[in-house]
């Protein structure tokens, strides 16, 4: 085992080291946050009324709490970044570092054939990918969980995309287009840019395309609120007697002549009244199914991508 992570650790210890520090410094802070708001929360008895229809101001009402909230949220923003941002950066030079520095006939020359070569590379990297994931999805529940008191993430869109193993499928989805990219172009920084970004679109797609395959319901709740449990497909809409869903223009369109020009609050109340707002949304329960979609999209990509990095690697000549 020594001959195997040896090699592969001596080559690789600046990136790996710095990535190890900052996924460690991160979900510590992020724990650490966590339980401070989890110990404001239960010492105060208090809730996000979105999650727990209550008609006060809940947590978000104490300072406290408050002053905690904008920290850990970007601290579950960074968590969710870390998985694909290691893969795609140890993927990218997996392959380019050795064509750019000019030795990849003498590394690939060290194993009996580059396909054993770039293996044995996928597995001792991909090992690394699935720690930061898997670190960095458990403490992204921890922190959605604590952010919104008393709900459970679990079986909900709260935080979708935070938190759980969607981070570790990510990161293998940055891994696996950092290979091939780099194994195309040769070039490592830029290798890395182009997986950032290829990766970061893929993401987007593979989201819209799970959601389309889940029925749609109209729930109704003011502008600018969120279900908790819910994931929004088309916000910001009134709800028409005939059950159509429409842009809010047009319901104020429908409130009696020159009320809109003569007192906005009086015509807003009136739109409220006979067109709610509303929105269409995926229910809660299909979330499980909607990750394992998305995760099943990314994880062929990945492995599309690694099988053409292979032939590129097995094929290429060198200078």
């Amino acid at each position: 085992m020594t001959f195997l992570v040896g090699p592969w650790w001596r080559a690789n210890r600046f990136v790996l080291s710095w990535l190890g520090i900052a996924t460690l410094l991160t979900a510590s802070a992020g724990l650490v946050v966590a339980g401070q708001l989890q110990s404001v929360a239960s010492t105060l008895g208090c809730a996000i009324p979105s999650q727990a229809g209550i008609d006060d101001a809940g947590c978000l009402a104490v300072p406290a709490f408050r002053d905690l909230y904008a920290p850990a949220t970007a601290m579950g923003l960074l968590l969710a970044i870390l998985p694909i941002f290691a893969g795609a950066v140890l993927g990218s030079q997996m392959v380019a570092r050795e064509i750019d520095e000019g030795t990849a006939r003498f590394a690939w020359t060290l194993e009996p054939s580059r396909l054993r070569w770039f293996v044995e590379g996928i597995i001792r990297n991909g090992l690394f990918v699935l720690m930061v994931g898997s670190v960095c999805g458990v403490v992204g529940y921890a922190l959605v969980a604590t952010e919104n008191p008393p709900a459970d993430p679990g079986g909900t869109f709260l935080g979708y995309g935070l938190w759980g193993p969607i981070l570790v499928v990510r990161g293998f989805l940055g891994f696996g287009i950092g290979v091939l990219c780099g194994g195309g172009m040769g070039r490592t920084l830029p290798a890395l840019l182009i997986t950032l970004i290829v990766s970061a679109a893929l993401v987007v797609s593979a989201l819209v395309a799970a959601r389309t395959f889940y029925p749609t319901e109209i729930r109704m709740f003011g502008h600018g609120d969120s279900p908790a449990e819910a994931l929004i497909i088309a916000g910001g809409m009134n709800l028409a007697p005939d059950g159509r869903l429409i842009m809010p223009m047009e319901a104020l369109s429908h409130a009696p002549p020159g009320l809109a020009e003569s007192d906005p609050n009086a015509a807003s109340a009136w739109v409220d009244l006979h067109y709610p707002p509303a929105s269409t949304v995926i229910v809660g329960s299909n979330m499980a199914d909607v990750q394992v979609h998305e995760g099943v999209v990314l994880l062929a990509a990945s492995a599309l991508s690694l099988t053409a990095a292979a032939l590129l690697v097995s094929r290429r000549r060198l200078a």
